[in-house]
């Protein structure tokens, strides 16, 4: 269940963390890391894409 746990709720949070690190420690504009946001949204979809299908 830990295992599980880790893959499915850790990476994505941790992307979120890197966003919010982006955000708020660094302060960066939104604009400056549009990249990275876009980027992280296309991979937590196809995540969940993964998971949807498998566990169907």
């Amino acid at each position: 269940m830990l295992y599980f746990f880790l893959r499915a709720c850790v990476i994505p949070l941790a992307f979120l963390g890197w966003i919010l690190f982006q955000l708020l420690v660094k302060k960066k504009k939104f604009s400056a890391i549009e990249g990275d946001v876009k980027v992280i949204a296309f991979f937590m979809a196809v995540w969940v894409l993964i998971y949807f299908f498998i566990l169907r």
